[in-house]
C-alpha cells in the first residue's frame, strides 16, 4: 500500500470513528440535558439547538478531515468568490493586454496632436492681417 493511500485511510478511519461518535454527542447527551433540565429554560433551549443542528455534523467532519474534499471544497469557494467579484487570471490578463494597447494608442494620438500644432505654428508664424 502507498503512503499516500495509507494517508486516506488512516483519515478515513478517523472520519468513521468520529461520526459514530457525533450521535452520541449531538442526540443522546442534549435529550437527556433536555429530559433533566425540565425547570432550567436555557439548558433545553441549547440542547435542542444542538440536536437541530446534528445533520451538519457528519458532512462537516468530512470536509475537515479528509484532505481531498477540503482541497474541492476550497477551490470551490475561490472560484465562487473570484466569479462574484468578476476576476479571473485569463480577463486580468486581456484587461492587461487592452490597457497597454489604449495606452500605446493614446500616446500615438498625443505625438500626432503635438505635430499638428507644431506645424500649425509654423503656418501662423506671419503676423495676421487687419482686414480680418
Amino acid at each position: 500500500m502507498s503512503p499516500k493511500t495509507r494517508a486516506l485511510q488512516k483519515q478515513i478511519t478517523y472520519v468513521l470513528l468520529i461520526q459514530a461518535l457525533i450521535p452520541l454527542l449531538t442526540l443522546i447527551l442534549p435529550m437527556s440535558f433536555h429530559i433533566a433540565a425540565t425547570e432550567m429554560p436555557l439548558t433545553s433551549y441549547i440542547s435542542q439547538i444542538i440536536i437541530i443542528w446534528s445533520p451538519l455534523f457528519n458532512p462537516l467532519v468530512v470536509v475537515v478531515i479528509l484532505t481531498p474534499y477540503r482541497r474541492a471544497i476550497v477551490t470551490v469557494i475561490y472560484n465562487f468568490i473570484d466569479l462574484i467579484k468578476g476576476i479571473s487570471l485569463e480577463n486580468t490578463v486581456t484587461f492587461i493586454d487592452s490597457s497597454v494597447t489604449q495606452i500605446g494608442q493614446r500616446q500615438q494620438q498625443h505625438q500626432q496632436q503635438q505635430q499638428r500644432i507644431a506645424s500649425l505654428s509654423n503656418n501662423f508664424s506671419h503676423p495676421i492681417p487687419s482686414s480680418f
